[in-house]
Order: C-alpha cells, then structure tokens, then sequence
C-alpha cells in the first residue's frame, strides 16, 4: 500500500513538472526582420530609453539650429521603443531602478560637431549610453535599442546634409543667373537706396548750427553763477581767527578750580583734626559728682529756724547751681558745634587714610581694595585669553561688526593690563596647514583618448599653471616629456599607431602662497592629440580649373576695389569722418602651389581631466567653524563680565576704558567723591543734635529753681514736692550721665575720614583744542575750495569759447553739407561704368558651379565623415564598436547549476550511503546538542563546494582581489543554502524531497531560454518565481558584471537557507530521541 502511494505522488508530480516546462517550450523566431512586427513591437515596447538632451545648438548660417531636437523627434516617432526626454539625474534614478533600460546623453557641443563638416577637420558627432536591465531578456533588447538609435540618427543627419548639398547647389545656380539677369536691377537699386538717400541727407544739414548756438548762450549763464560765488567765499575767509587765546583762559581757570578744590580739603583736613579732638570726659565727671550727692531730706519734727537757714543756705546753693548750669550749657553748645564737629570730620578722614600698612581696616582702605581686587579679577581672566592683534582678526572668516567686537575687547584689556600680548589664532594655524597640504601634496589623474585614427605625431598637455608635472606614463610605459610653464610636450614613450591612449600623470605644486581662493578650485589637466592621415591628390586638370577661377575671382576684387576707392576719396574730401571701408586683397595664383602628389590630412584629438586637493568640503568647513568658535568663544564670555560690572558694552563701543566705567556700573559705585562730607553730616546732625537735647539742663528747670529760692514762706508747704522733684532731678542726672557715656563711646568709636577722590577735567581742554583744530581744518579746505572754483571759472570760460568756435564749425559743416550732391553724381557715373565688367565674370562662375560633378570627386573625406557621422560610447568613456564589454550571462548560470547538482549529489549519498559518521547517538548519546555534528558537516560541505566553484571562476576571468571575494561569499552563501534546502527536503520528504529538488533544477534550466536566446518568445515570468536558482543566478551575475548588490535575490536565498537549517535540525533533534 505504501508503495502504491510513493509511486502515485510520483507521478502526480512529474506530470506537474512536465506541465510547468511545457510553458518554457516556445516557437522559435527567425533572426530576419520577416518575424511578425506585432511580436517584434510588443518585445521592443518593453525597452524605455530616457534621452537627456545637453545639447546648447549652435549658429549655423545665422540661425540658431538644435540637432539633438530633430534627431530626437525623428527617432521618436519612427520607433518601437518607448523614448522620453528627462533630466540626467531623473534618467540615472530611472535607470537604478529599472524604470528604464537604456540612458542616452547628448552632449552640449552634439550640434556643433554634427554641423562641423565644413571644417578643415570634421569631428564625429558622439553621444554616451548606459544599459541596466533587470530581466535577462531585456538586455540584448537594449542593446539592440542603441545600435538602431545610431543607426537611425545616421540617416538622419546623412538625409538633412544631403538634402542641404543639392538645395544649395540648385540655389546657387539659380542665384548667378539671377545675378546677371539683374544687373541693371541692382544699379537701379544702388541709385535708390544710396545716391538718392546722400543728396537727401546733406539737406539735413540746415539749421544744426541753432543747437550750438542755444548751448553757448546756456554756457554764458553757467560761467556767470560760478563768477557769483566768489563773494560767499570772500565771507567765509573773513573769519580767519582761531581760539587760542579763549582756549587759554579756560586753561587758567581750570587751574583756579583745582587749587580752591585743594584749599578746601585742606580746611576739611583741619575741621575733623578739630571734632577728633573734642571731649566729653569732665562733663560726664561732674554730673557723676552731681548725681553721686545726697540732698537732705526733711521731716515734720525739725527746728523752723533750722529749716529757715538751711532753707536760706539753700537759697544760696541754688543760686550758684542756677548760675554753673547756666555756664556748663553755654560750653556744652560751643563745644558741640565747633570742636565736635571738627573732630568728627578729622575722624572721617583718617578713615578714608590709607592705613593698609595698619592692622585695623578702613573705609578707604576697603574700597580701594575692592577696586583692585576686580581690576586683578579681569586681569586673570585676560590672561587666559589668547589676544590677537587687528591684523589677525582681519583675516578671520566673520563679519565686519564681529572683527570691530574683537579688536575692542583687546583693546579693553590691554588697556587694563598694558604687559598683554597678542599671538596666533587658530583660524590662522588651520589655514596654515591646509596650505602645507596643498603643498606637499601629488595630484594623480588619468586621461583616456579613444578611436584614435590615423598616427600620432605629436602629444601635449596643458596643465594648471599652479602644478608642474612629476611623472608620466602612457599606456602603463614610462613617457619623456619637457615642460615649459603649464605646457608639457612629451617626447617619447608611446607607440605611434596606438588607437587608443591612457595617460596616468602626476602633479606637485610650484611653491609660493597659496590663494585662499583657489583650495577648492579644480586643478585642470588637458591632453591633445595630433594625427597625420594620407588622403587623396589633385590631378592637374583639377588644378587647372581651380587656378582659373582664382584670376577670374582677382577681376572680380579688382572692380570692387576701384569702387571703394572712390568712395573713400569722396569720404576723405570733407570735415566729417564716417566710416570708409577696406579694400578687398586680391589672391596671388603665381604663388599658389598646389600638391600633386599624396597629401596628408591632420585631426587633433583631446581630453580632460579635474581633480581638487580637498574632497571633503563639508569636513573642511567643519573644522574651520570649530577654529573659529574656539577664537571668539572666550571673548564673549569676557564681555558679558566686562558688562556685568564696568557697565560697558564692547560690541559697540570702540573707545571702551576701564578706568572710564559707565556711571550706573558696579565698578563707578565703589568712587563716593562727597563721602567724608556725607558722614560729618550725618554724625553731627545726629549726635549732636541729642546730646544736646540730653546734657543742656532745661530752663524750665532753672526757672523752677529761681522759684524755690524767692518763696521760702511756701517752702515747708512744698516741701514734700521738692523732696519728690529732687528725686526725679536725680534720676534725669543718671539718664543724662548715661547718654552721654554713650556720646563718649561714639565719639572714641567714630570711624576715621579719608580724602575724597579728586577729579581732573583737563579733558575740557583737550577738548577744546580739538575744535580750534576742526576750525582751522575748515580755514584751509574754505580756502582750497575756493582756489577750486576759481579754477572751474577757468575751466568754464574754456568751455564757453569751445562752444563758440563748435558753433562757428557747424555752420562750415552746414557749408560743406550742400558739396555731397555733386560727388554723389560722380560716384554714380563710377558705379555705372566699372559695374558692366562683372558681366563676364559672372557668366565664368555659372560654368564653375554647374561643373560640380567633377569637383564633388576630390571630396573623399567629406563622404567618408558622411557615412558615419554619429556615434555612440559607453558612459564611462569606453568606445561603443571597440572596447565595450558585454554582459557575461554565462558564467552565473553555469555556477548555479554545478553547485545545485553537487550539493543535490551529495545530500544524496549522504542519506543513502549509510554513514555511520551521522549516528550521533553512537557517540553522543548522553549530549542534549548531539545534532550539531552533521548539520556542521552539511554546512561545511556546502561551503568548501562553494569556495572551490568561484575561486575557479575567478581565476579563469582573472577577477580582481575585491570582486573575487565578494563572488566566493555569494557562492558560499548560495551553496550552504542549497545544501540544507536539498538535505530538509529529502529528511522530512524522502522520495518526494529528491524529486522536488530535481523539479527545482528542471524549472530552472527551462527559464534559461530567455537567457540565451533573444530571438525565442517570452517565457511565462512565473518560471521564476517557482525555483530558488533563478535568485541565486541574479545574485552571481550582480557580482561578476559589477552591478549593484541584488538585495531581494540575497535575502530570499538567506530565507531559504535559515528555513533549510531550521527542517534538517527538527530532523535529527526528532532522530536523536527515537
């Protein structure tokens, strides 16, 4: 029963496989063009060509003419083939991504070598074309695109030559009976259009002399306004005085101020010597004696007499008390207010002293300090700066207002520290190497000059001027050359009747400064050619006829020459000077030789080459950014801290000074020029002001007393009230002693007062002697242009007598103009009797034209540049009939199909040889990972087999080292792939796997018609969908034709050998268990 089904499946899949090459199976065509055209038509309308047209046209007889255009339009509607005209970037996209199969440029100068044929040296008209087809089948169709493209804009240009040719010559033969013929039509025209024109332009001539006339009386006015300038003038001379002497006295009384500045802080000196010398020690002592008595207290059992006398002796003592109260306030009053004062103010400024030898600090010393301090702040700072001097700052790549930002913020800090010096910025150290490196550098290029007809007689190049030449080889030989400035002549070296050359140079540069200007410009080297070919000779009949019409074509010059002569003696006969005319050179046939025998025939073939010393300008601009941010990075930083604290802004201001600070700035605030003044104020006001209040005994108090002492009789009545104000006396002593040990403190406590900072304003004067110098500078340009317009009165009274003696010339003109009619006449009577000559003339060159048979023999290279005007190359410079190299198509397929049949062999053997090298168990039975040894073996098989397969082939098609090695990674990859595929399928499939992997090869080499064969039908694409050697066949031929990577082909082929992988590995993970 089993047998029964492997035999069924069998044969359901070799019918299936049958089927499917039935579909490779097609008519065969005939190589002839008999084949049907719809077939034909369909296969040709799978082919898109994109032109891009470069053609700029050219000036031929006057007009502008396009080939490229017609030829275009022309191609395009007789064709097949689908054309489109693009751009050369969209046709390079296109053609990369298989939106079209051929890439047609015309070049910009297409016209003008299509049109060069009557030049001494024709030059074939090229044009470049660049195939790329995905499907195989197209390939042979694209190139057969660009032979018929040729082969169409041949005919083209051929029909478009002829046909000019004959119309010409019919034209010409029209033209010279036409010329005889009219003859009397053209005198006659010669009598309209010249003779009548001059008599009617010398009537032109009248009433020209009234423009002269209106432009001197114009003249007239102008010279009389300058003349009316000169009093102005004389005005501003008048003020000729300076201001030296007001100058002066501003001086002097700069002087003053400075020395009443100093009297006063002389006399300020003197006030605060006076307050620091003020006491209040024997006051305070007095009243702590005062408050240190006790009064007598009173009681109601005493003695009235005794009460009396003490109240008398009371009396007494109050009176005196009264009296000392009186004084101590009078001296309390004069000593604060003059002695305190002074001492306070003395004090004041001994604290604005300079003690900083002294332990204790001042106020003076303090500020001082603390503007020093920041001047040594930004002076560190400086220092870690790198300063540049102004002409190094010009020469960095920043704008005008960020070179100004620089040179003021150097300027700033030089004038803070005068010892800074300036070095070299990395802008110029970066410059500087970029220029060793163009110095130091080889350029090397090559030039290639293909289809080389004809042998080379002599080679030059034309170099940059910059760069001399190193070394030359030519062909892969050494060459000798000379050179002589930026032109090399090589003088041996390469082989005459070579068709084809390759020139390999080296350039150094010459020395000297290198241009900034020029580190990207591109260093150009051109070649040129010179070649000698023997053509065909003149026999003497034709020589004959062509010396004959030389004298005819001299009688002709002749009679033309006495016409011009007679024109220019009447042009020379007047005042005028119009335009006379050259006479016509007549040929000299005695001189003229002519070769009978073999003549040579010379074309000049070139090419060119560019190369640049940097590549890289997106780096390049990087690394000069980066130079400059480093230059000016620490100057931004610095002036954001010079604006923080001395208020300046040194983007803007160009005279910035530190020890001119902004008025608002931290730096100004720490100069307080009326301190001392400030705080002798405040203090007195203050101090003064409450000890006053507290030591001064009150006059109530007095008066209180004065009352005591008149009413005795009520003193024992208020007696208890005096005890109790005695009390509240007592206790106000005790207050006032207490305020003014307070005053003692403060005034021994006060701080010590400095000098103010003194302000020179002798820049008032130099201000003023700046203006006196503007006004002087202004005397003298008053004065130099008034000497100017004396001379423009000068200038203006020439012009007037110009205009005068133009206007007397105009009306001899006007004169003269009614003398043309009579040479005119003459110059007719000439016209008439030398023209009747050209009759014979004439007639001889109708016969030359008509014999153009004759002639048209010696044109053996004008019919042979005509039989193949336009060709075509490959675009990267190759020849299109020459050095063109097809596409290899064979190669890949031959790989793929030994590698399918080894692999497919070997998996075979291996499942059916009865190895006991893959019974893991046998040896491994106890490790988990045993499968890993035959899939190793599988892997390693399939690469080794891979390896061998391309190293062969490359070795055979002597393959670079870096094309080889790609070529044995797609081999490898594709055999492992193939190997595991093979090897999944017969494990899993048995029979059918072996059958299938043969279905896959059958498949395959099936879709090889379309390969091999242009001239077969389309087979059905989905062939190659259905096996995985059509990928892997992509792949390799991707690699040997050097084509871009097949990315999709590379990735299916990985896919199917992971899944490959993936089945063998289930495979034996489930034979190692059972």
């Amino acid at each position: 029963m089993k047998h029964k089904k492997v035999f069924l499946f069998s044969g359901v899949l070799l019918i299936a496989v049958l089927l499917l090459s039935l579909f490779g199976v097609v008519k065969p065509q005939n190589t002839n063009r008999s084949t049907s055209v719809q077939d034909s038509q369909t296969a040709k309308s799978d082919v898109t060509i994109a032109v891009v047209n470069e053609d700029s046209g050219t000036n031929y007889n006057g007009d502008k003419v396009t080939v490229a255009n017609i030829l275009i339009e022309s191609f395009a509607k007789t064709t097949p083939y689908k054309v489109e005209t693009v751009s050369r970037s969209t046709a390079e996209k296109g053609l990369e991504n298989g939106n079209y199969q051929v890439m047609v440029i015309l070049p910009s100068h297409f016209s003008q070598d299509a049109l060069s044929l009557e030049a001494t040296a024709p030059k074939r008209a090229l044009f470049q074309y660049k195939v790329n087809a995905d499907k195989q089948v197209l390939v042979k169709q694209a190139e057969e695109a660009v032979s018929s493209l040729k082969q169409a804009f041949n005919q083209d240009l051929i029909r478009i030559y002829f046909s000019s040719v004959i119309a010409n010559l019919k034209n010409a033969q029209k033209q010279v009976s036409g010329v005889v013929k009219n003859q009397g039509d053209t005198v006659d025209q010669f009598q309209t259009g010249l003779l009548e024109p001059l008599m009617q332009y010398s009537k032109e001539f009248k009433g020209i002399s009234s423009s002269s006339n209106n432009a001197a009386e114009v003249m007239n006015g102008f010279n009389t306004i300058i003349q009316n300038s000169n009093a102005s003038f004389t005005q501003i001379i008048s003020v000729d005085k300076t201001y030296e002497n007001e100058i002066a006295k501003i001086k002097e009384l700069q002087d003053a101020w400075a020395q009443s500045i100093a009297k006063r802080e002389s006399e300020l000196a003197v006030y605060d010597k006076g307050i620091s010398s003020m006491t209040v020690t024997d006051p305070l002592k007095i009243m702590q004696e005062v408050n240190g008595q006790k009064l007598p207290e009173l009681s109601n059992g005493q003695d009235l007499n005794q009460v009396l006398a003490n109240s008398n002796e009371l009396n007494k003592r109050l009176s005196e008390f009264v009296e000392d109260i009186k004084k101590r306030n009078e001296e309390i009053s004069t000593y604060l207010n003059t002695t305190y004062k002074a001492k306070i103010k003395q004090a004041v400024a001994d604290s604005f002293a300079d003690n900083s030898n002294q332990t204790k600090k001042t106020l003076g010393l303090m500020v001082s300090e603390l503007r020093n301090n920041i001047d040594k702040k930004f002076i560190s700072s400086a220092q870690q700066m790198t300063l540049y001097d102004d002409a190094t700052i010009d020469r960095m790549a920043l704008s005008a207002a960020d070179k100004q930002f620089l040179k003021n913020t150097v300027h700033f800090i030089q004038k803070l520290n005068p010892s800074a010096t300036t070095q070299t910025s990395n802008q110029d150290t970066f410059v500087s190497n970029k220029e060793n490196d163009i110095k130091n550098k080889v350029i090397s290029g090559q030039i290639a000059v293909n289809d080389i007809a004809g042998n080379i007689k002599k080679i030059s190049l034309a170099i940059d001027s910059r760069y001399s030449v190193q070394s030359l080889r030519i062909n892969g030989q050494g060459a000798s050359f000379s050179q002589n400035g930026s032109s090399v002549e090589v003088t041996s070296g390469y082989n005459a009747s070579a068709k084809q050359l390759r020139v390999d140079y080296e350039l150094k540069y010459n020395g000297g400064s290198v241009a900034s200007d020029s580190w990207f410009a591109p260093i150009l080297s051109k070649i040129n050619v010179v070649t000698e070919e023997s053509i065909a000779h003149l026999s003497d009949e034709q020589k004959q006829t062509l010396l004959n019409n030389i004298a005819s074509l001299n009688s002709s010059i002749q009679q033309s020459n006495k016409v011009i002569e007679a024109y220019n003696n009447y042009q020379a006969s007047g005042n005028a000077t119009p335009k006379k005319f050259d006479t016509l050179t007549p040929l000299d046939g005695g001189t003229l030789t002519v070769n009978t025998s073999s003549q040579a025939i010379q074309r000049t073939y070139s090419g060119s080459d560019a190369r640049t010393v940097f590549t890289d300008s997106k780096a390049f601009l990087g690394e000069i950014s980066t130079a400059v941010f480093n230059d000016v990075k620490a100057y931004l930083d610095f002036a954001g801290q010079v604006k923080a604290v001395y208020g300046l802004d040194l983007y803007s201001n160009n005279g910035a000074n530190p020890k001119q600070p902004a008025g608002d700035s931290l730096y100004a605030q720490l100069a307080f020029e009326n301190l001392d003044e400030i705080l002798v104020d405040l203090v007195t006001n203050t101090l003064t002001s409450d000890i006053k209040e507290k030591l001064v005994i009150p006059e109530k108090l007095n008066t209180r007393i004065a009352t005591l002492s008149t009413d005795v009789a009520t003193l024992k009545k208020n007696m208890d009230a005096y005890q109790k104000l005695m009390q509240d006396v007592n206790a106000e002593i005790t207050r006032i002693v207490t305020e003014t040990q307070k005053v003692k403190e403060t005034l021994e406590s006060k701080p010590i007062f400095v000098d103010s900072e003194k302000r020179d304003n002798t820049d008032l004067t130099g201000v003023s002697l700046s203006m006196n110098k503007d006004l002087s500078t202004l005397m003298l340009a008053s004065r130099t242009l008034m000497d100017n317009t004396k001379s423009h009165q000068q200038v203006a009274e020439t012009i007037r007598k110009e205009y005068s003696r133009l206007n007397d010339e105009v009306k001899t003109l006007e004169t003269k103009g009614t003398e043309y009619k009579n040479a005119v006449e003459s110059m007719d009577n000439v016209m008439n009797k030398e023209f009747e000559s050209n009759t014979a003339f004439l007639n001889e060159f109708t016969k030359v034209m008509s014999n153009t048979e004759s002639g048209n023999n010696t044109n053996t290279l004008v019919y042979d540049y005509l039989s193949h005007p336009i060709d075509g190359t490959l675009a990267d410079g190759r020849g299109a009939d020459t050095s063109r190299q097809h596409t290899d198509n064979r190669t890949g397929v031959l790989m793929v199909l030994i590698i399918a049949m080894m692999t497919l062999a070997f998996v075979y053997m291996l499942q059916h040889g009865n190895w006991q090298l893959l019974d893991t168990n046998r040896y491994l039975s106890n490790e988990s990972k045993s499968h890993l040894l035959p899939l190793v073996l599988l892997a390693g098989v399939g690469a080794g087999i891979g390896a061998l397969v391309s190293i062969v082939v490359g070795v055979k098609l002597s393959l670079p080292a870096e094309q080889l090695f790609a070529l044995i990674g797609m081999a490898i990859l594709i055999a492992v792939s193939a190997i595991f595929m093979h090897h999944a399928l017969m494990s899993w499939l048995k029979a059918y796997g072996l059958l299938i992997s043969l279905g896959f090869i059958v498949i395959y080499v099936i879709a090889l018609g379309q390969l091999f064969d242009t001239y077969y039908g389309n087979v059905s694409p989905v062939l190659a969908y259905l096996t995985p050697f059509v990928p892997a066949e992509n792949m390799l031929h991707a690699v040997i034709n050097q084509q871009p990577t097949a990315w999709i082909s590379t990735a299916a082929i990985s896919v199917i050998g992971v899944i490959g992988f993936v089945g063998s590995m289930l495979h034996y993970q489930q034979h190692n268990k059972e």
